[in-house]
């Protein structure tokens, strides 16, 4: 299953991958681009911003298993069932000045993984834009 944003969520979704082993490590390598728009107000530079990370599983018994999953790959994108099964959030620090931080994201338990995360940001640019007065379109000229 390919990589996708969900824009009705602001979310994005890594590409699926099969893990068949432990201390198997899968390069995922996926990059993803978000825009975010700031009012400059006192102390905007102080914004924070969260990254929330979850781990999803799908079963593959009701496809033969992991060793048949490649016959059905079709099959698999439409009738695949994924369920959250951990989550970590993080508090980014000053995003809006410009930022380049490493992410390790540890995920414990039964669903043990380690993902390694980089954030950039950068601001992009300044805009003016004259706020509308509500009274001006009751004016009498």
């Amino acid at each position: 299953m390919p990589s996708q944003i969900i824009d009705e969520q602001a979310c994005f979704l890594s590409k699926a991958f099969l893990i068949r082993y432990c201390e198997e490590e899968v390069e995922v390598n996926d990059i993803v681009l978000f825009r975010a728009e700031l009012d400059v107000e006192p102390d905007y530079l102080q914004t924070d911003f969260f990254l929330e990370v979850d781990l999803f599983f799908s079963d593959l018994s009701n496809l033969g298993g992991p060793e048949k999953w490649q016959q059905h790959v079709d099959e698999f994108e439409s009738s695949a069932v994924f369920k959250k099964v951990s989550t970590q959030s993080f508090k980014l620090r000053g995003v809006p000045q410009g930022l380049c931080e490493f992410v390790p994201v540890t995920f414990q338990d039964q669903y043990f993984s380690l993902l390694k995360i980089q954030v950039w940001s950068v601001l992009l640019d300044f805009r003016f834009r004259l706020k509308q007065l509500a009274f001006a379109a009751n004016q009498v000229t």
